[in-house]
């Protein structure tokens, strides 16, 4: 870390200080001139590079609105950090990811930042997972804390609710399976997210697998038991990421590198002020509530971009992808496991990373 805190103190030398939810794909001029005029009112440091001399190329980013799917937007346009490296970035808050899905589909965006879930696979024809953003811990199988139900073991015959095909249920899969159980031997129920808070707080199902902020509405009417999160399972993990459509990596790689030099940046500011970036992410996507986005700072398990790095080189990252892919096939969530070659294409992100780290101008990157 202090090697990266050196980074940012060579890179912030001279500076001055100063100062809707979307639930469709289709996306209206109102919602993109908020999404690109958004900014947090906090105190920032704006570098005083010029980007004059590069050219401008304008980047849709769609993400859930959140300090994991956000946060790295939100950072880098506070600072002014994704102009400085030519990028005019429209960042687009949505509610879901197959909002997000429809959007890259037809073009409304040009980068969804999803978490492992089936629709992923459905973009692999027209899109590249990029870059790795962090590692999910914010989902929970959980139990009422006065009852008998203590490990994943205990969970066999009893009613579990769960959200079919997104990180609850990959969860709730691997749970079950290090415990020598699958879906048949249990009463799943499958919920929307607000389902399975009323049913949990009425009692109307034993245990549930969910994530935030749906957990923390929970847990506020009554004491529960955190049997398990992704990081219970070692060679396990719930990874987000950015998927960049295929079109936009020919047509500008190098705009692309910039953006992931930007976002390598802003994921290390990030990750050492996680509560102001919280704020910075609220107002961004112009959240009724900072609350949801600050549960996230202790729940989730934040990387800097040296780790992420690290994850590329020692093939964790493919190696968690590839084991999602694999729970995903078994529980018939997708017809077959995707070869992670075809889903992934790290290169561009490995440039801006190293470039990144030997605190060279983002200028440089054409």
């Amino acid at each position: 870390m202090d090697s990266l805190n050196g980074n940012e103190s060579a890179r912030q030398g001279a500076v001055t200080r100063r100062k809707v939810l979307l639930g469709g794909a289709t996306l209206s001029l109102a919602t993109i001139a908020s999404a690109c005029g958004a900014s947090g009112s906090l105190s920032s440091a704006k570098s005083s590079r010029s980007s004059s001399t590069l050219p401008t190329t304008t980047i849709r980013v769609g993400f859930n609105s959140s300090l994991t799917a956000g946060g790295v937007v939100a950072v880098g346009t506070h600072f002014g950090w994704f102009k400085e490296a030519g990028i005019n970035l429209v960042g687009v808050p949505f509610t879901s990811f197959p909002a997000q899905q429809a959007a890259l589909v037809g073009g409304s965006i040009d980068v969804a930042v999803p978490g492992m879930n089936p629709a992923v696979n459905t973009l692999v024809p027209i899109a590249k997972i990029a870059s790795l953003d962090n590692e999910l811990d914010d989902v929970f199988l959980i139990a009422p804390s006065n009852g008998s139900i203590s490990s994943a073991s205990d969970l066999k015959s009893k009613r579990v609710g769960y959200v079919q095909g997104t990180v609850s249920q990959l969860l709730l899969e691997v749970a079950l399976s290090a415990s020598g159980m699958t879906m048949a031997d249990i009463d799943g129920i499958n919920l929307q997210p607000d389902g399975v808070v009323t049913a949990f707080i009425s009692h109307q199902i034993d245990a549930a697998s969910i994530y935030l902020p749906f957990e923390a509405a929970i847990s506020s009417h009554e004491p529960v038991r955190v049997i398990a999160r992704p990081t219970s399972y070692p060679g396990f993990a719930l990874p987000m990421f950015w998927m960049i459509h295929n079109s936009l990596v020919s047509s500008n790689p190098a705009a692309v590198t910039r953006l992931l030099y930007v976002k390598a940046r802003a994921n290390d500011w990030r990750k050492r002020n996680l509560a102001e970036a919280a704020r910075l992410a609220a107002k961004y996507s112009n959240a009724p509530s900072v609350v949801p986005y600050e549960q996230q700072v202790t729940a989730e398990k934040w990387l800097s971009s040296k780790q992420i790095s690290s994850l590329y080189s020692d093939g964790t990252f493919a190696s968690w992808l590839e084991k999602d892919e694999s729970i995903m096939a078994k529980a018939g969530l997708v017809k077959a496991a995707l070869p992670v070659s075809s889903m992934l294409d790290l290169s561009l992100d490995e440039t801006a990373l190293a470039a990144y780290f030997r605190n060279e101008p983002v200028a440089s990157l054409r």
